[in-house]
């Protein structure tokens, strides 16, 4: 019985001193895997230099944990390998560099030269086709991820596009307005532009050796200059004022096939043509008419112009306040009021009152059979009211 005891006693300790080892192996060989993970990366390029501590999950600038996905960029560049002998290289002016440190290792070194596609580890080279190595972090902010901002439009925006088109607007008192006078603009183009600006995220960043051969899309916003380069098909990077680098993002693509006809409204011509005083009765008419039911700022702001501009066509104003019923607004009605004053037509007059009766039901007419003053009368009950109207809205 006792030799049993003991028997089995040995055959535990044999078990346990097994499980021991096996586990002591275990840890050195995890210990050795994560010394083999975890390392530093010393970069430098002319627009920062920084260094990024890598562990098997996780990367590390300046104890702020930050994203791991530029690494994927910076892998390749230390597991190519380089054979072809080096031209002629100035050390002092590689575009990026990067040297991987292991603790208890000796460091990897390799440079990068854009301008001829060159990775050194300073013996020997290799080149790279393609636009990769522009997209290598050349500043810390690459590791920073969901980073958004905005540009916003305050006083003045110019947009200039190749080889020489300009677009000027301003702002006054609220509202923008174009500086072109040859152009009917597109307003409803303009409102994508801030709306694509109001919250830009950022889907990636680059280097602006990629479009160095390329002209931009500038827009000088309030003493600002922004410039937008294509990148790639539907995918465009914007220049900051005091950037080095450039900011691509999935907003941009506003910037897509953008031309001066962009800016124009669709019936720029045709609003033109029915503004246009020196033109005959038949032209203006034939042109509102061709507009039909299409509807935009601009051509509002063009319909409200006339009713008070001093020129008194009959069926050009009747016309254009045919149109501006279909889509009444306070705006209209205050135009409307104004314009009262502005002709002796009743007809013209009476089409008026209709719009500024969108907003008060019993107001008064105006009755061609009689008397003028009491035209008179009427057009003063109109007065009155709007400043009440205008003091509310």
């Amino acid at each position: 019985m006792r030799d049993m005891t003991f028997a089995k006693s040995k055959k535990m300790h044999l078990y346990f001193k097994t499980l021991f080892i096996a586990f002591f192996f275990m840890v050195v060989s995890a210990s050795s895997s994560q010394a083999a993970d975890r390392y530093s990366l010393n970069i430098k390029s002319p627009f920062d230099q920084f260094t990024v501590a890598v562990s098997n999950n996780s990367a590390v600038i300046q104890s702020k944990k930050v994203s791991m996905k530029p690494l994927e960029l910076i892998d390749p560049l230390f597991q190519t390998e380089l054979i072809e002998e080096c031209p002629k290289l100035d050390n002092n002016k590689s575009d990026f560099l990067v040297k991987r440190v292991i603790k208890g290792k000796s460091s990897i070194l390799r440079s990068i030269y854009l301008d001829k596609q060159l990775i050194t580890d300073g013996k020997n080279c290799g080149t790279v086709d393609g636009a990769g190595l522009s997209y290598l972090p050349f500043h810390r902010s690459w590791f920073y991820d969901n980073e958004s901002f905005k540009i916003s439009f305050k006083k003045q925006v110019d947009v200039l596009l190749p080889p020489s088109v300009k677009i000027s607007l301003k702002e006054s008192k609220g509202e923008w307005l174009s500086q072109n006078d040859a152009l009917i603009l597109n307003w409803e183009y303009f409102d994508l532009l801030r709306q694509s600006f109001e919250q830009i995220a950022i889907s990636g960043r680059l280097h602006p050796f990629l479009v160095k051969e390329k002209e931009p899309v500038t827009l000088n916003i309030d003493g600002q200059t922004y410039l937008f380069y294509s990148i790639a098909p539907s995918l465009w990077a914007v220049q900051l004022p005091s950037q080095p680098y450039l900011i691509s993002s999935n907003q941009f693509q506003v910037f897509e096939n953008m031309t001066f006809d962009s800016w124009q409204d669709r019936n720029g011509q045709l609003i033109l043509i029915f503004q246009d005083p020196k033109r005959s009765e038949e032209e203006r008419l034939q042109a509102l008419d061709d507009i039909s039911s299409h509807w935009s700022r601009s051509l509002k702001r063009a319909l409200q112009s006339l009713l008070v501009a001093d020129e008194d066509r009959r069926e050009v104003k009747l016309q254009a306040i045919q149109h501006l019923r279909r889509h009444p607004s306070d705006e209209t009605v205050l135009i409307a009021a104004q314009a009262l004053s502005k002709t002796s037509h009743p007809l013209v007059q009476n089409r008026l009152i209709e719009i500024l009766k969108t907003r008060n039901r019993k107001g008064p007419d105006i009755d061609p059979d009689k008397s003028s003053s009491k035209d008179s009368e009427t057009i003063k009950y109109w007065q009155k009211w709007i400043k009440t109207f205008k003091a509310k809205i």
